[in-house]
């Protein structure tokens, strides 16, 4: 690759993104930009002490794959996951802010500045936070993964629209056609499908008092796709007793799953792209069956 452009991949290497969102969204946007931009990479930078990124092997045509600068002509550097829990100089590398080089840096959401509360409870964790959200105050242009994200960031952090670009998300070729029948024990016919964490953010509670709450004869089984933690799968089972509704309640703690087959709930009252996406992914294609099936892990 010859371009002036290097994608700082980090968020796709901590063990802390592992199987979630963002490992997922560097890849997918990594692989698009080689795809459509590749004229214009310089390659791709990965830290050396993390785990190489299993997507890398999969990439095509093959990118340049750097530790360290990438000598002289790349004039930006693109900061993919900004918050990750690692030195600054791991993220945004000294030799990447020399005069003439620009930053680029992907927003997820500002989820802790929104609730300081539940998420900055350490002074290090303050202190951390407070760095990298100066680091999206200085940086020459904010890709927001969602016009949620985006706001935030205007309305928090007192970023310029104009230094705001809302890239949003697309739905990955991952998400295709599958089995008809599912694979899941347990599993019935007509279901409510939630896939996500259980973030108090995340109104889950609400969730399970909303769906309990319609007609019996008309209320779908309410699957749960997530790893909980064993005192909150305790308490969710202990809500879904209290309202009747434990034998419609079903958590499946990790699992593969090709897309939804029926309808998807997304009640968290702060959320960069996830909803958007699945709805995306829905509307694109309305046939999908899904596979689910217990992961070993």
């Amino acid at each position: 690759m010859t371009g002036d452009v290097l994608l700082g991949v980090q968020g796709a290497q901590s063990a802390s993104n592992r199987g979630r969102g963002i490992e997922r969204y560097v890849a997918e946007h990594a692989a698009a930009l080689i795809t459509e931009g590749r004229s214009s990479l310089a390659g791709l930078h990965v830290d050396d002490q993390l785990p190489r990124p299993a997507f890398l092997d999969s990439l095509w045509p093959a990118p340049t794959i750097l530790s360290g600068p990438p000598g002289q002509g790349f004039r930006l550097y693109h900061a993919m996951s900004p918050f990750e829990e690692l030195p600054l100089d791991r993220v945004w590398p000294v030799w990447a802010r020399r005069r003439g080089v620009g930053l680029v840096v992907t927003l997820y959401d500002l989820i802790p500045l929104v609730y300081p509360n539940d998420y900055l409870v350490t002074p290090w964790l303050r202190t951390y936070y407070k760095a990298r959200l100066e680091m999206l105050r200085g940086a020459d242009a904010v890709l927001a993964i969602s016009a949620s994200a985006a706001e935030d960031a205007v309305r928090f952090l007192g970023l310029h629209p104009e230094r705001l670009v809302n890239i949003s998300a697309g739905c990955s070729a991952l998400f295709r056609p599958g089995p008809a029948e599912p694979a899941l024990p347990g599993l019935r016919e007509g279901f409510l499908l939630y896939v996500g964490g259980l973030d108090r953010r995340k109104n889950v509670d609400r969730l399970v008092e909303a769906w309990a709450r319609l007609p019996a004869a008309s209320r779908p089984q309410l699957i749960i796709a997530c790893r909980p933690e064993p005192f909150q799968a305790r308490d969710l089972r202990r809500l879904a007793a209290r309202l009747g509704v434990a034998g419609d309640l079903l958590l499946t703690g990790l699992f593969s799953c090709t897309a939804p087959a029926g309808p998807t709930s997304c009640p968290p009252s702060t959320k960069g792209s996830g909803c958007l996406r699945w709805r995306r992914c829905a509307a694109e294609r309305r046939r999908w069956s899904a596979t689910l099936r217990p992961c070993a892990s």
